[in-house]
């Protein structure tokens, strides 16, 4: 709620959804119900589209009236409550419990989790609770950069180079002790380095070209 509302520090706002965040937790009603009472009690006069509209311009019309706003609460909360307890089955389902109880509890906005046979309830818990993730990747389009074809030229020169043997050029002083380990262990190191790149070289173009 007090992000549909743009986070504002309304005091109009703020006191009645601290004092309904108290009484939801004290297990007096539904939060968006007791919001409502809280802040017609405090502001008998005020609208609550004012504060709503400017932040849901399409679903909050500026002269709608308590009612209205409050029913498009519910709404949202109902659509998110939704979207959790998908998650959370989710997330369930990774676990392998047989049976197990996920119910929304209407009017609570909370959602009842029972997982039958758990032993190490706090992993279980941290798991459900964590905050997901979004990452973005930059990715290249095939058709504009023309990557997969500089993959294909790479991985033929890459091919061939691989085939050869590892030739090191040394300059050897006939009056000095040569240390051979050290060339040893370079040659012994590139050949899987490269073998890594060809391969992955390989993925990302079949990748690519799909």
């Amino acid at each position: 709620m007090s992000e549909l509302a743009g986070n504002t520090r309304n005091p109009q706002f703020k006191k009645p959804y601290e004092s309904a965040l108290v009484r939801t937790a004290n297990g007096e009603g539904d939060f968006i119900d007791l919001f409502q009472d809280e802040f017609e009690k405090l502001n008998p006069e005020a609208s609550l589209a004012k504060i709503f509209h400017p932040h849901n311009r399409d679903q909050v019309s500026p002269d709608a009236t308590n009612d209205e706003v409050i029913a498009f609460l519910k709404t949202q909360a109902e659509s998110a409550l939704d979207g959790v307890e998908i998650i959370i089955e989710k997330r369930v389902n990774s676990f392998g419990v047989s049976q197990p109880t996920i119910q929304k509890q209407t009017g609570s906005n909370r959602i009842y989790v029972e997982l039958p046979g758990v032993v190490d309830k706090e992993s279980v818990r941290r798991r459900l609770q964590a905050t997901a993730n979004l990452e973005f990747f930059e990715v290249y389009d095939n058709a504009i950069d023309g990557i997969g074809n500089k993959l294909i030229g790479a991985e033929s020169e890459l091919s061939k180079f691989l085939a050869l043997p590892v030739v090191e050029e040394v300059v050897v002083d006939t009056n000095a002790t040569v240390d051979t380990s050290a060339l040893a262990l370079t040659e012994t190191e590139i050949q899987p380095k490269l073998e890594k790149i060809f391969y992955q070289m390989l993925i990302l173009k079949r990748t690519l070209l799909r």
